[in-house]
């Protein structure tokens, strides 16, 4: 059925139907139940979409996330997946579509691709997740485009755009604290890429649970990688071969974390016994590897769906107390998850 046949039924003219069905003001009674009758008879529904693409809005969110490699959706980060599933599951409670926008962390020009997409499928806004929103001219991009965004884990923590993020710091900070009650003092940090906020907030809460602890760290323990599993073993072989080795590695991701675990296994050292190994995420291969992996949780669920509400505020533009509130950035706190990949330290250090 369509609005003609509700017209045509009610004997009234297709704008007089749409502005019945739109609640729309100084409509004579007698004739909005006359159409209303009409189109319950004819089991007649307004279709959504349609009604947005008429007004001009999409009622879609777009959802700009990092892939592994340029051109590529299929290989997803956990990181992006989490905050997909998270974003899916809050727009669909809103009423709300989601658009996925894959962008290659090697893309040229990620700020235009991101730009043009979002124009022509004319969403109502963007959720722009790490590390995608911290790629160079992503930010001043999308300021310019003037379509509302909000950031998942940027560098730059603003009032008034709007952002969630975790609790880096803090949460690294827990995980060292945890290896160093187990008798662990050579403890390697394998941090993320440089100028990454989250990554160097990581280091530093390192950095401090290990002065806290008056353990002095040796320079070699700490290495830079980028998230990726090849760099854990990279990385993980480096550290490995250092005398004296380090009797635990806190990776600042949990594929770095599996690389490494893959490296101990090839140099022929047993796991947890001749070193421990940690994570950060708790992503499905944390579960996965063998032993289960110790890791921090990030509630990236959470964290979309108030990205969702910050940005559906902000599209909505209610401008009151609330709206200004749900654009400051909110920063959650993870957990510390224990599991078996991680274990006291057999023998007290040199």
């Amino acid at each position: 059925m369509t609005i003609t046949d509700v017209a045509k039924r009610a004997g009234v003219s297709m704008k007089t139907v749409s502005r019945v069905l739109n609640n729309e003001p100084y409509v004579n009674e007698a004739t909005r139940e006359l159409v209303l009758g009409a189109a319950a008879e004819l089991g007649y529904a307004p279709n959504p979409s349609a009604q947005n693409l008429a007004r001009g809005v999409s009622h879609t969110i777009g959802l700009a996330y990092a892939t592994a490699v340029a051109g590529s959706s299929a290989v997803i980060p956990h990181y992006s997946q989490g905050i997909q599933v998270g974003a899916l599951e809050a727009c669909e409670q809103r009423d709300f579509g989601v658009l996925l926008l894959p962008c290659a962390r090697d893309n040229p020009d990620p700020a235009e691709e991101i730009v043009r997409k979002a124009r022509g499928r004319r969403v109502s806004g963007l959720i722009v997740a790490a590390p995608v929103c911290n790629l160079p001219g992503v930010i001043p991009a999308l300021q310019a485009s003037q379509i509302p965004y909000v950031c998942v884990s940027p560098n730059a923590l603003e009032d008034g755009a709007g952002s969630v993020s975790v609790n880096d710091r803090e949460a690294a900070r827990l995980m060292t604290e945890h290896i160093l009650r187990l008798g662990h003092r050579r403890i390697a940090f394998i941090r993320g890429p440089h100028l990454s906020r989250d990554s160097d907030e990581r280091l530093a809460g390192y950095e401090e649970a290990m002065k806290q602890a008056g353990v002095k760290v040796d320079p070699r323990w700490i290495v830079t990688g980028n998230h990726m599993f090849e760099s854990g073993v990279t990385n993980g072989e480096k550290l490995l071969a250092l005398e004296p080795r380090p009797t635990a590695v806190f990776a600042s991701n949990d594929d770095m974390a599996a690389g490494v675990m893959h490296a101990a296994y090839r140099m022929g050292l047993s796991l947890p016994g001749d070193v421990s190994i940690a994570g950060f995420d708790d992503s499905d291969i944390a579960r996965t590897v063998w032993p289960p992996l110790t890791t921090i949780h990030q509630p990236l669920l959470e964290m979309a769906a108030k990205a969702v509400d910050a940005l559906v505020t902000k599209v909505r533009g209610r401008g009151n107390d609330d709206c200004v509130s749900m654009l400051k950035p909110f920063v959650f706190d993870c957990a510390l998850v224990v599991r078996g990949s991680v274990a006291p330290l057999k023998q007290p250090e040199e």
